[in-house]
């Protein structure tokens, strides 16, 4: 199961409005919001505190037209995506949310944020949907959402809620309603 561009957009626009309450990716927001992850930045909250910030300016400063915004920050930012427990540390990166609302007017690091979103949250939720046998857009955007708010993998991240799921998947021939509000009542709970 994939969704169309449609689908895929309308579940983007509701976890935007549950995250930033506007409906539109917010490709310039950059704030620590003090969840010990440090400065969180861009459409799905790329963190300083993990890699996903990193990789997305890794991946903007080796592309033709980046505008080196981030050259103060590369090494730092590295730095952090290596360390197992960063707990929110922002040492040095003063103006990094400056750097990054910089570069959110230059299409290709609004590119480079998309791209990211796909690999990492959207084709790994979409990945793990098809494993489930969701079939129901709304049930895939509820494994999008999940992995956007809680990440992927970890403690209370997407994967860990797929497993703490007390109900039968559909590929394992339960019923999809009954998984996918477990699965939310599962989510529920972390929250």
């Amino acid at each position: 199961m994939s969704l169309d561009n449609c689908q895929k957009s309308i579940i983007e626009q509701l976890t935007n409005k549950f995250e930033y309450d506007q409906l539109n990716f917010q490709f310039d927001f950059c704030k620590n919001i003090n969840d010990g992850r440090g400065y969180t930045a861009g459409i799905v909250g790329f963190t300083t505190g993990t890699q996903d910030a990193y990789a997305v300016v890794k991946e903007y400063n080796e592309l033709d037209g980046h505008t080196n915004e981030f050259q103060n920050y590369t090494t730092r930012l590295s730095q952090l995506a290596s360390s197992s427990r960063t707990n929110g540390d922002t040492n040095g990166l003063q103006g990094f949310c400056l750097a990054w609302h910089t570069a959110s007017a230059n299409s290709v690091f609004r590119q480079v944020q998309i791209n990211k979103m796909n690999q990492f949250y959207y084709n790994t939720a979409l990945s793990k949907a098809q494993s489930a046998g969701l079939v129901n857009p709304s049930s895939i955007g509820q494994f999008y959402d999940a992995a956007i708010q809680h990440g992927v993998e970890g403690d209370d991240g997407l994967q860990d809620m797929i497993s703490r799921t007390k109900a039968t998947p559909p590929s394992q021939g339960g019923d999809e309603i009954q998984f996918i509000k477990t699965f939310m009542d599962t989510r529920k709970q972390i929250l």
